[in-house]
């Protein structure tokens, strides 16, 4: 299953007989809003709600989506939707715990934006050495140098390394070990905290989705 979290840093643990960087992950609350089957849609999925906010963050189509039947009013308003395709549904207001998901040992796979670094030249984007940095060279120690051709092709190929947006980028990381998976206390907030072996991509409390490795399916494969 597709969890969503909210990376919450980094620390070090120790494990086994040796100590080990870890990547704490947070989810204070995870609860099924909608369903879509096969007889309406044309598919089966869950539509999830983590965490929490103010009802002010969603436009009125979605605002349904958080009004309890009974009452009318609006309950648990959750930070973020998503869906995940899925045939094993639960029943709509079901909660998910991450930490009863996820045993230690297991392996998982995450995925998350990386950092952005803006927009960045060829040496930080591409680790281009850069030009000479000797007499005769005229302030462009940092450029890319020479990007075309003579007359034939007489143009730019597709796909030249050059300066450009570097960074916030789709990436997964694949077989992280869990080594942390616990009911905790956080600022007054109960949640669900998982540790796992190694880095995040993503800054601290961006959010990233685990989910169980496809390399590594078994425990303590």
């Amino acid at each position: 299953m597709n969890i969503c979290m909210k990376k919450i840093g980094m620390s070090q643990m120790k494990y086994g007989t040796s100590v080990i960087g870890v990547t704490f992950l947070w989810c204070d609350m995870l609860k099924v809003l909608s369903l879509k089957t096969h007889e309406r849609d044309g598919y089966s999925s869950m539509v999830l709600g983590f965490g929490k906010s103010k009802i002010q963050r969603w436009n009125k189509p979605q605002r349904y989506l958080f009004r309890d039947k009974e009452t009318g009013e609006f309950d648990e308003v959750a930070h973020k939707i998503y869906e995940y395709r899925t045939e094993d549904l639960k029943d709509v207001g079901d909660k998910i715990v991450p930490s009863n998901m996820f045993e230690i040992g297991q392996y998982v796979d995450i995925s998350g934006n990386t950092i952005g670094r803006g927009f960045a030249g060829v040496m930080k984007r591409h680790n281009f050495s850069g030009l000479p940095a000797t007499h005769g060279v005229s302030k462009a120690h940092r450029s890319a140098g020479s990007t075309g051709q003579r007359t034939y092709a007489g143009r730019v190929f597709k796909g030249k390394k050059m300066p450009g947006r570097y960074g916030n980028e789709r990436v997964t990381v694949q077989s992280l070990k869990v080594v942390f998976a616990e009911e905790m206390t956080l600022g007054g907030i109960s949640g669900s905290v998982i540790g796992v072996h190694g880095a995040v991509p993503g800054a601290n409390k961006s959010l990233c989705f685990v989910k169980q490795a496809v390399k590594k399916a078994v425990k303590g494969a």
